[in-house]
Parts: C-alpha cells; sequence; structure tokens
C-alpha cells in the first residue's frame, strides 16, 4: 500500500470547488477543512505508479488554479 499526506490551500471562497475537484481524484480523501482554507488530504493507492498518477493529477490542478489564484500553493509529505 502507498500513502501520501497532503496539506493544501485555497482560497476561502474556493474551498467548494476545490474539496469537488481534490474529490475526483482517484483515491484521495479529505480529512479536514480549514474556513481558512487549509485542506488536509490523503492519497491511497496499491502501487507507486498509481499514487504518482494522482499526485500529477492534483499538480496539473495546481497549476490550472495558477491561471485563476497566483497566490495558491501546495505542499506534500509521502
Amino acid at each position: 500500500m502507498e500513502l501520501a499526506g497532503l496539506i493544501i490551500r485555497a482560497l476561502p471562497r474556493h474551498l467548494q470547488r476545490v474539496e469537488t475537484n481534490l474529490l475526483a481524484v482517484p483515491g484521495i480523501e479529505v480529512h479536514h477543512i480549514d474556513p481558512d482554507g487549509r485542506m488536509i488530504v490523503t492519497l491511497e493507492h496499491k502501487t507507486h505508479k498509481a499514487l504518482s498518477h494522482s499526485i500529477s493529477l492534483l499538480q496539473n490542478l495546481y497549476r490550472l488554479s495558477q491561471r485563476h489564484c497566483p497566490r495558491s500553493s501546495a505542499h506534500g509529505y509521502g
């Protein structure tokens, strides 16, 4: 089993949309959402390859968010 934990930050007004996009990524679970915009999530997959694929999807979401919100940030711990 491969696991990764992430802290994701979004503007508070975008939390619902960010959560919806996150939940579309296979293997992701949102554990906590702070009203200030911080989200704690985990990714869980059976293989490293699948985990890497989901992390790539998250990175693509982050890049897309940069076009709309240049102050977004993402931190990952695995």
